[in-house]
């Protein structure tokens, strides 16, 4: 039967919203006259399921039947995916060094926030001693994803790393990793001597 343009006129379909976030919240439809039915892809009822839909576009449908003629009108919903966001890792910072502006967070333009970040820059002196977690969010096309690293401030000797064209050691201090790197052909002996004057490596 052909779809009789007066019919097909009072029939309608509207969406919440016609945009979401992978992942947001789920979209309440409505559609008129009642007495019909919604359906498509990730439709339950009359809710679009925006937690469990892919990106990209969906139709939802709705269609009733008036004087023996069903009618179906349809609207698209555009699930626009998260940002793949990262947060490189910061290497200890010292308590009284200077203040580190932080760039390790991609794609870059996003914001860094913890109470020891001030406009992307956490400065030791401020921050104090300790571990701090410091959240990176970007957002892209409405949608925002966040990466999170613990940045750790701690109490140094002010002694500088040894950098020279035979030896290089860093961080000095170390906590857990030190690294020395020696050029090739040199022949060295060395010792490592722990903050309380006791050699740990010989």
């Amino acid at each position: 039967i052909t779809d009789p343009a007066p019919l097909s006129s009072q029939v309608s379909i509207t969406a919440a919203s016609e945009f979401v976030c992978e992942g947001g919240n789920n979209i309440v439809l409505q559609g008129g006259p009642v007495g019909g039915s919604f359906s498509g892809t990730f439709v339950t009822g009359t809710l679009f399921n925006s937690t469990e839909a892919t990106a990209g576009v969906h139709t939802a449908s709705y269609g009733v039947t008036i004087q023996g003629c069903e009618i179906i009108k349809e609207v698209n919903i555009t699930v626009n995916p998260l940002p793949v966001v990262t947060f490189g890792a910061i290497n200890p910072l010292c308590s009284d060094g200077n203040a580190v502006p932080l760039t390790t967070g991609l794609p870059v333009g996003g914001t860094y926030t913890s109470p020891a970040v001030v406009d992307g820059v956490i400065n030791p002196l401020v921050a104090g001693i300790g571990s701090h977690n410091v959240i990176y969010s970007y957002t892209e096309n409405g949608c925002e994803a966040t990466a999170e690293q613990q940045i750790v401030v701690e109490q140094c000797l002010n002694v500088d790393n040894v950098w020279s064209e035979s030896i290089a050691i860093f961080p000095n201090p170390a906590s857990e990793k030190l690294t020395i790197d020696i050029a090739e052909g040199e022949n060295m002996q060395f010792s490592l001597i722990g903050m309380d004057g006791k050699t740990v490596v010989y």
